[in-house]
Order: structure tokens, then sequence, then C-alpha cells
């Protein structure tokens, strides 16, 4: 089980705009937390940092004693779950598992390890209508993009 995970004064900047400054935060192994605050605060910027889809612009990540933040995503051990589903509607069920794990898995364990995180009466259908995804999804913030109601 993790220790500590930390992050110590994490800035990320984007331009001349700080998304996060100086964000300090301890989560101790088998705490659950949420962050919570309004639209643009930075809560899905923190994230992205902590998985490694974004570069601090300074600060620190520390998993227990190794800090984390000079490694690469795949190295960190972290996820993301965006809020918006970013599925393949023209592929079933088993297809689109099949494709994320194609990245991290030898291609004999692909087949096995996707069917067994399907149930074989959803998997060959089509992704579901109610969860593919629609032009009118939310982003990750929770704001809509300008001009769409």
């Amino acid at each position: 089980m993790v220790g500590e995970l930390r992050l110590d004064g994490v800035t990320r900047r984007f331009g001349d705009q700080v998304a996060l400054d100086g964000f300090d935060l301890v989560i101790r192994g088998g705490e659950f937390i949420a962050l919570l605050g309004p639209s643009g605060c930075g809560k899905t910027t923190a994230l992205n940092c902590l998985a490694g889809l974004l570069p601090l612009s300074g600060g620190s990540i520390w998993l227990d004693d190794e800090r984390i933040d000079g490694l690469p995503p795949e190295r960190r051990g972290f996820g993301m779950v965006f809020q918006n589903y970013a599925l393949f509607p023209h592929l079933s069920v088993r297809r689109n598992v099949a494709f994320g794990l194609r990245c991290t898995a030898s291609r004999s364990e692909r087949r096995p390890s996707a069917s067994s995180r399907c149930s074989t009466s959803s998997a060959s259908s089509p992704t579901p209508r109610s969860t593919r995804r629609s032009s009118r999804a939310a982003s990750s913030s929770g704001s809509r993009s300008p001009g769409r109601s």
C-alpha cells in the first residue's frame, strides 16, 4: 500500500495565465478525497499534472519518498477518468476495452483481457446511444463550449 502522495507547491502556467499557484496536498494511503471548487479553479489541471499529462511549471509531486513529477505518465501508476465518455461509438464494448489494452498489454494478453472485462451479452453490440459522445457534451471542467446550449 502507498504510504503518502504529496503535492508540494505545484504550479502550472499556460503562458501568462496561472492555473495552479503553489498548490499543496497530502493524501495518506487508504484516504478517499474529492477536489471541489468552481469551474476554472484548477481541479482538472491538478489531476492532469498528477497523472503526468501536463508538466509542472513549479513545485514537485512525491509518492512516498520518490519524486515522480519527472516520470512519464505510464510509469506513475495513475489514471484519469474524464467526465466525457471517450468511447468509439462504432466499436463494440469489447473493442473499446481492447483498444486501451493494446497500449499496455502484450498481444497474447489482449484478447483474454478484453473478453474477461466485458459481459458476453453486451460486448458484441455497438456502444449504446446513451454512452456515445455528444457534440454537446460538457468539458472536463463542467463548462460548455461557447455558443452551445
